[in-house]
């Protein structure tokens, strides 16, 4: 997540850590309006950042002088300043401008200050014994309905990013979020909408490419979510999940050999892809490359032991080399994982029934029956092999 020096030039965090100081005590001040993410600005006006500079020396000046008499003021603002510098964007991990929970530990100085600081006002000015309580009492009232009305906001994704919107309408992030979380609903099209406003504002976004292509994939438009996937891995080569995206649906068009080069890329920058493992044995076996496809789906399985379609696979590619004791393991195995499946168990009804195991596979075409009545193949499987059953 750490961005490097050529994408956010170090002057341009030096300015932005200007600016994002001062907005930290400004929404301390007046908690309004937050959002979950703030988007980079890119740019920054010199003079903005000149004037935040100037504006913290000389509260800095003023906290240090009146140090002396007043100690919790250089020890509040300093403790605000200096816990601030590890998330202030010198060194920066995403690509959000500022946070509002990077504040949590750095806000106790401001607070230190704000509390010795109204025991002082309150002493000096010999205020009436009820006005202080009064006034706290005030404050958290209108900032307890300020945190019920943010909490609000964080019901749901739609919700979280529909309002982060209002609040910073060009946030690329919040309209992919908010895309992600229409995709899982259902909602395709509008999904698609705010994948197409994210580009809108940031062209080169690539997690919004893929997953825009993920959504077109869902739609049918195969060929458009190449194009997306595709410009995803151009602007980011080494993201291995881009990669498998293209693959994927390089494959689903039947162009094997192009899905074959993305998934191998895809594992030489991440060798733990356990989709790409097993979609690639799935290619490997459509070329006829079944020790190929073998290696595939055990590695897959090495590393996601509970994957049902690579022990599936796995048991397909044995069985097609007659290998058969062994893919009925491998088909048990999926069943362990995922006990409903019908393929699995016509698959293994099948090897069974090839190995004369009659019982065993008449009762694994039964499960396919009960699991799906017309299922090709089953009924007429059951019938010979309880046919052989009884002849013998």
């Amino acid at each position: 997540a750490i961005i490097t020096m050529e994408s956010l030039p170090i002057g341009l965090r030096l300015e932005n850590a200007l600016v994002s100081y001062v907005g930290y005590i400004a929404k301390t001040l007046w908690p309004h309006p937050l959002s979950v993410y703030y988007p980079h600005p890119g740019e920054i006006s010199i003079w903005t950042a000149i004037g935040a500079g100037l504006l913290l020396l000389g509260l800095s000046f003023l906290a240090i002088r009146a140090g002396r008499r007043y100690p919790y003021l250089p020890v509040g603002w300093l403790w605000f300043l200096g816990t601030l510098v590890p998330v202030i964007g010198l060194v920066q991990v995403g690509e959000q401008a500022m946070a509002d929970r990077y504040t949590y530990v750095p806000l106790i100085g401001l607070f230190i200050v704000l509390a010795w600081g109204v025991a002082e006002i309150a002493t000096r000015w010999r205020l009436p014994q009820g006005l202080l309580p009064a006034s706290v009492g005030i404050v958290l009232i209108a900032l307890s309905v300020q945190t019920w009305a943010q909490v609000g906001h964080w019901r749901n994704t739609e919700t979280l990013f529909e309002h982060a919107l209002r609040v910073t309408p060009d946030n690329s992030m919040a309209h992919t979020a908010l895309a992600g979380g229409l995709y899982h609903q259902g909602r395709l099209e509008e999904a698609v909408a705010h994948y197409g406003k994210a580009l809108e504002i940031d062209p080169e976004y690539a997690r919004a490419h893929h997953n825009l292509g993920a959504t077109l994939v869902q739609q049918g438009h195969l060929l458009e979510a190449i194009e997306r996937y595709a410009e995803a891995v151009r602007l980011d080569p080494d993201h291995a999940t881009y990669h498998v995206g293209l693959a994927t649906a390089l494959h689903r068009l039947e162009r094997i050999d192009e899905a074959i080069e993305h998934y191998l890329e895809a594992l030489r920058i991440d060798p733990r892809q356990a989709d790409a493992l097993n979609n690639l044995g799935v290619a490997r076996m459509s070329r006829g490359e079944l020790d190929e496809a073998i290696r595939a789906y055990s590695n897959a399985i090495r590393v996601r032991p509970a994957y049902a379609e690579a022990h599936h696979n796995l048991g397909n590619a044995l069985s097609l080399q007659g290998k058969l004791e062994e893919a009925v393991g491998h088909y048990e195995g999926a069943l362990r994982i995922s006990p409903d499946d019908a393929d699995t168990h016509y698959e293994l009804g099948e090897t069974l029934h090839r190995l004369g195991q009659l019982d065993r596979a008449i009762a694994h075409y039964s499960e396919v029956l009960r699991l799906d009545p017309e299922y090709p193949g089953a009924r007429e499987g059951l019938r010979e092999a309880s046919s052989q059953k009884r002849d013998r």
